[in-house]
């Protein structure tokens, strides 16, 4: 449910955005990020729901229930985790260094990116997120508009609809609302449509 494209928003604060929601699914907030979260709940350039400040103020409002929360989600292996990594959802066996995996790394290295996660694979939500932050930042629409189509759409949906359909954290809920929000108006603003792949997760 991508929320309506506001006039005015510029690349700089799409890519701030994007920061800010790659941080909170590679890591749960520290004590010390959480009065900057609150404040920039309340700039958000996008419209937010009531339920959707409510969750993020809830959840900011209990760290330590973050923390597990992302650890379930994200982490330990169970029923309730969502896998980050793009090729799990874009390889017939789910593997973490499949095709897809191998094409953003040529990608990245392509743009220059040295990632800066510590990740199992290549292709972390996270990581494409800050990469596409970056290329925003630096008016780079081209490789944005390939970053997207190609690696971060394809397959980003599906783990954004697990996101918001999970039950352990109301505070991921809208995290995964806002980034689809987020997603949505970039894809919007320049009329893209996703490459198609079949996804086997």
């Amino acid at each position: 449910m991508g929320a309506e494209v506001p006039v005015g928003v510029s690349l700089a604060e799409r890519a701030a955005q994007l920061r800010v929601l790659a941080g909170l699914i590679y890591r749960a907030p520290g004590q010390d990020a959480l009065a900057a979260l609150a404040e920039c709940v309340e700039s958000w350039p996008d419209p937010l729901t009531p339920a959707q400040r409510q969750a993020w103020q809830e959840g900011l409002a209990q760290p330590e229930a973050l923390l597990l929360a992302n650890e379930q989600l994200f982490w330990v292996p169970g029923s309730q985790r969502l896998s980050p990594f793009g090729s799990v959802y874009t390889d017939k066996d789910n593997l973490t260094w499949g095709d897809t995996a191998r094409a953003w790394q040529r990608f990245a290295s392509a743009q220059q990116w040295q990632p800066v996660l510590e990740c199992a694979a290549p292709d972390h939500l996270s990581e494409q997120l800050l990469l596409l932050a970056l290329l925003l930042e630096q008016d780079n629409v081209e490789a944005s508009r390939e970053l997207l189509c190609d690696h971060l759409m394809p397959w980003g949906p599906r783990f954004i609809a697990g996101l918001e359909a999970q039950s352990v954290s109301r505070f991921y809920q809208a995290v995964g609302q806002m980034l689809e929000g987020t997603l949505q108006a970039l894809m919007a603003q320049w009329s893209l449509s996703a490459t198609a792949m079949p996804l086997y997760r």
